[in-house]
């Protein structure tokens, strides 16, 4: 969840989205502009944290890892 430019309205980047990635295969996001694509791999590379839900890496969390790491 973030601000939106210009005002102070709040708006969800990324709602329910739920995806598995099997070793050694290669993968992309399609969507609409807007869609989130982008935050989604914010969060999964640690550039910005995820205000809920969880996701995981090779079985690791990455909210965890983002709190040992800062």
């Amino acid at each position: 969840m973030y601000r939106g430019s210009g005002s102070r309205e709040t708006i969800v980047a990324v709602d329910r989205l739920s995806f598995g990635v099997r070793r050694g295969e290669c993968f992309g996001l399609l969507g609409v502009n807007g869609a989130g694509k982008t935050t989604v791999f914010q969060m999964l590379t640690g550039d910005i944290l995820p205000t809920s839900g969880a996701a995981y890496i090779n079985g690791f969390s990455i909210m965890h890892i983002q709190q040992v790491v800062v």
